[in-house]
C-alpha cells in the first residue's frame, strides 16, 4: 500500500519530468529556428560570392537573394574543359511567379529556335 508521502513524491517527480520534457522541446525548437536562420544567411553569402565571380551583365537577371527553400546553387568554372556556368535551382516556387518570368523573357528574346530547325548544329553522341 502506498503512503500519502510516497504518492506525493512520485507525483512531484512526474511533474518535474513533464516540465523537463516541455523545456527540451521548447529549446529544441528555438535552436532549430536559429540554425535555420544562420544557414539561410550562409547560403545567401555563398550565393553572392558565386554570383560575383561573373560579370553583372551575365547575372543581372538572377535574384538579389535566395528566398525559397529547397534550392541549389552551382558555380562551374572549368575553362580548360570549356565548362563555365552559374545555375540556381529553386524548388517549390509559385507557378504564377515562374509563368510571369517566362513571359517576361519571351518578350525580350531576340530569336526563338526549335530543336528541329535546320540552322542548328547537330551533334550525335555515341557511347
Amino acid at each position: 500500500m502506498m503512503t500519502r508521502k510516497k504518492w506525493l513524491s512520485i507525483n512531484l517527480i512526474n511533474k518535474i519530468l513533464a516540465a523537463f520534457f516541455i523545456l527540451n522541446i521548447f529549446l529544441g525548437l528555438i535552436s532549430y529556428g536559429c540554425k535555420s536562420y544562420s544557414s539561410n544567411v550562409k547560403m545567401n553569402e555563398k550565393y553572392q560570392a558565386y554570383k560575383n565571380e561573373f560579370d553583372t551583365l551575365l547575372t543581372s537577371h538572377f535574384p538579389k537573394t535566395i528566398s525559397s527553400y529547397p534550392n541549389q546553387v552551382i558555380n562551374s568554372k572549368h575553362g580548360s574543359k570549356n565548362d563555365v556556368g552559374f545555375l540556381l535551382y529553386e524548388y517549390g516556387l509559385d507557378t504564377l511567379e515562374v509563368d510571369s518570368l517566362d513571359e517576361y523573357y519571351k518578350k525580350r528574346a531576340i530569336a526563338a529556335y526549335n530543336a528541329s530547325d535546320t540552322c542548328l548544329l547537330n551533334y550525335k553522341f555515341v557511347l
